[in-house]
């Protein structure tokens, strides 16, 4: 086909800590980085390949960089991308990266984790509290 194949893609979005880095971690086969609070906070773009070869092969991708990674390594070079990326260890950035899996057995699919829903808090009228998301 001269325009290609659309791939299907899933984006999981939710509140914050609620389990979508761990649904998309079942379907890859692979951990994301865990921790308390909130873990992304860039949103990553998880493309999985088929690939007939027993030995997995995955790499990160961001502003023109690639990082070649293992299975037992990604949690840890995804946490230094988002620092790369962010520049410190707090708040939620637009740009996303990417980690491309090429897995035996894997779909060809991509799927997309973004930074959990929050709540702010702040005092009104100095008897109520009003929740935004």
């Amino acid at each position: 086909m001269k325009g290609g194949i659309q791939l299907p893609t899933i984006v999981v979005l939710g509140d914050q800590s609620v389990g979508k880095s761990s649904v998309l971690e079942s379907t890859a086969g692979i951990e994301l980085p865990r921790g308390d609070g909130m873990c992304t906070r860039v949103p990553l773009i998880m493309q999985l390949q088929h690939h007939p070869t027993p030995t997995p092969v995955l790499s990160l991708h961001y502003d023109n960089n690639f990082v070649s990674t293992d299975e037992t390594q990604v949690g840890k070079d995804i946490e230094k991308t988002t620092l790369v990326i962010t520049k410190t260890e707090k708040g939620v950035y637009e740009t996303p990266f990417t980690l491309v899996i090429k897995k035996n057995g894997v779909p060809d699919l991509t799927m997309i984790d973004l930074p959990g829903i929050t709540s702010v808090r702040f005092w009104e009228n100095s008897s109520n509290w009003s929740v935004y998301h």
